[in-house]
């Protein structure tokens, strides 16, 4: 699992789409190479043309914010179980008008506790989150089996 920035570049300030598809066609290009599978989850760098007095692009683009990872990866959360254990991916980050933030939504929240109920008790979860996890703990989602001091 990846917590991206898929390219390392700030996706919410590039000026031209092809630019930033050039980065996610190199960044798919890549983990195609793999002889694994490759999850990976959006980070702050995912949300295109967010800042739109730098980069131009109306929010009325249907790649803008996540559309673009969206297009090119899928959905931005999911979960799977390999090897007795239980990946979870979460989208961390949300988007206010031209910033963005950490946050999980209600409507992940509502997924992640419908799937979850389905995990075994006894079986590992990995959770896989770009921003700090503990918008999860403050939102009492989740439980830590470690607080760090």
């Amino acid at each position: 699992m990846t917590l991206n920035d898929i390219s390392l570049q700030q996706l919410s300030e590039f000026l031209y789409e092809a630019e930033a598809s050039g980065y996610y066609a190199q960044y798919g290009g890549e983990i195609a190479r793999w002889q694994v599978p490759v999850w990976s989850v959006p980070g702050n760098h995912e949300n295109f043309g967010i800042e739109r007095d730098s980069s131009h692009v109306p929010a009325t683009h249907p790649l803008y914010g996540r559309g673009m990872y969206h297009h090119y990866f899928g959905p931005d959360y999911y979960s799977f179980t390999r090897g007795g254990v239980h990946f979870v991916g979460l989208n961390t980050v949300d988007i206010d008008d031209q910033r963005y933030y950490g946050h999980v939504d209600s409507v992940q929240l509502a997924w992640l506790e419908r799937d979850l109920a389905l995990v075994p008790k006894d079986m590992p979860i990995v959770l896989s989150c770009p921003m700090s996890c503990h918008v999860l703990g403050e939102v009492g989602a989740i439980e830590p089996a470690y607080t760090p001091k």
